[in-house]
């Protein structure tokens, strides 16, 4: 009776140990997967990863059987160290940048319509005159054309004096115009301008003197050549004398054609 327990027992044992041996060889035959990190979307907190092991059978008690052939060895080989599994790292928080608030617009103020726009009825066009090309350069201005008539009055004072005693035929003396000579709204002669004359004869026992003018300036300056009548003074002995300042009117005796000189 005791052996035959003791035969069960090792029955019982060689039958657990090759059970367990068949476990153990799948498991090593069983390929490997690396495990990948989990990528975590969110900040939420990391839900630790429990790994178990596969639940190993316990065996049961069983009637004793005949020993099974003992399995072929297989040559395991050696897998590549495992990786730890490290929590994955908390994301960094999105900070979103604070938006400004758009002002408010204002509605534009009422735009009151435009007055309306008088139109001018249109304007026939005109063909345009072909006007004659103008001529650049300066125009000088005409000089104005002046005639002395016969009989112009000519006033004029003496400078110094004249006496039939001290003075003969041909003698010259010098006289003022005592006033400004106008002929056809222009000054031709102004006051104080002087005048040449000539002592044209002398008769000292008839106490005689005669004069006359020979040329006047102008107001333009120029020398013009005049002939007038003859002065005649004879106040009789002992002698004709004309003193200075002496106021004596001429008349001219021949026509005389004056141009104005410019510049």
């Amino acid at each position: 009776m005791g052996s035959r327990t003791k035969l069960l027992q090792i029955f019982l044992m060689l039958g657990a140990g090759a059970l367990a041996g068949t476990l153990v060889t799948r498991l090593w035959m069983k390929p490997y997967r690396p495990v990948r990190k989990a990528v975590v979307a969110t900040a939420a907190p990391s839900i630790p990863v429990s790994v178990s092991a596969p639940a190993v059978p316990v065996p049961q008690p069983t009637s004793p059987s005949p020993a099974p052939p003992a399995p072929a060895k297989k040559v395991a080989r050696k897998l590549p160290p495992s990786r730890p599994i490290h929590p994955a790292a908390k994301p960094a928080p999105v900070v979103l940048a604070k938006a400004k608030p758009e002002p408010t617009p204002t509605p534009p103020p009422p735009v009151s319509p435009p007055p309306p726009l008088s139109i001018p009825p249109a304007v026939r066009a005109e063909t345009p005159i072909a006007s004659k090309p103008e001529n650049n350069a300066p125009q000088l201005p005409t000089p104005h054309r002046v005639t002395l008539y016969t009989g112009l009055l000519i006033p004029v004072r003496l400078v110094e004096a004249l006496s039939s005693e001290t003075s003969k035929a041909g003698d010259t003396f010098t006289a003022t115009v005592d006033q400004e000579i106008i002929v056809d709204g222009f000054v031709i002669v102004e006051r104080g301008m002087p005048v040449d004359g000539v002592v044209t004869a002398v008769d000292r026992v008839a106490a005689l003197i005669t004069v006359e003018l020979t040329r006047l300036y102008t107001a333009d300056r120029q020398r013009v050549a005049i002939q007038t009548d003859r002065f005649e003074h004879r106040p009789g002995p002992p002698a004709a004398t004309l003193p200075a300042k002496t106021r004596i009117q001429f008349r001219l005796r021949t026509s005389i054609q004056l141009t104005e000189k410019l510049g």
